[in-house]
């Protein structure tokens, strides 16, 4: 049986600064649990509630991050989930999460791949941290919803790390062995009145669910 845990990360970036918005993830993450309990039998929903740092603002370090993600990673084992929604802003603490069994398919506008700053784990490198690291090959990644505009730019920039998928083409693909769902807040639509800053995807808790009910997450 699929035990499908439910993470929200509550950080958010405001210029060079990451904000805590505690409570930003509840709405989206109640929605998609209702949604996968109705929708997915045999599919169990564990909702991990929000990875919290310790302060309301604050810019964190290269090893905060880890910190972040070592947290999360603790909590997801303790639950006995065996794939991971991870739903939030600034997806850097996502970086431990990449290390658990199966595939990655990220929902995100950005491809958070860049080569910026490579010496300082950010919210626009972490995946390629996390397979620069070892932590997942780049054939695990696949990146739905990014923004179209920019794939000349990504691609200019050698920006992306894995795969680009339409949301479509998953829906109707052979179940995946997936491990991590790593879904950024800007690929949700504004009805959830989260604060975006970039343009979204504009996808609903009903189209994540539909991905997770698609892929048979870690199913054995």
């Amino acid at each position: 049986m699929a035990i499908v845990g439910l993470l929200g990360i509550p950080i958010v970036m405001h210029g060079l600064v990451q904000l805590l918005s505690p409570g930003a993830t509840t709405e989206p993450r109640q929605q998609l649990k209702n949604l996968l309990i109705e929708s997915s039998p045999g599919v169990s929903v564990v909702d991990l509630g929000e990875l919290l740092n310790s302060e309301q603002r604050v810019e964190l370090t290269h090893g905060e991050y880890r910190s972040l993600g070592s947290k999360a990673k603790d909590v997801i084992c303790d639950s006995g989930a065996n794939v991971v929604l991870a739903l939030g802003g600034d997806h850097s603490a996502a970086y431990c999460i990449y290390g658990l069994e199966g595939d990655v398919v990220r929902a995100d506008a950005h491809p958070d791949a860049y080569r910026n700053c490579l010496d300082t784990l950010n919210c626009a490198n972490y995946v390629r941290f996390a397979a620069e690291d070892g932590l997942k090959r780049s054939i695990q990644i696949w990146n739905v919803g990014l923004i179209e505009e920019d794939l000349d730019y990504i691609h200019s920039q050698d920006a992306l790390i894995g795969k680009i998928a339409q949301l479509e083409e998953l829906l109707s693909s052979p179940p995946m062995k997936v491990g991590v769902l790593d879904i950024d807040l800007d690929v949700l639509s504004m009805t959830y009145r989260l604060p975006h800053q970039w343009d979204t995807s504009n996808l609903k808790a009903k189209d994540l669910a539909g991905l997770v009910k698609a892929l048979r997450p870690s199913v054995n």
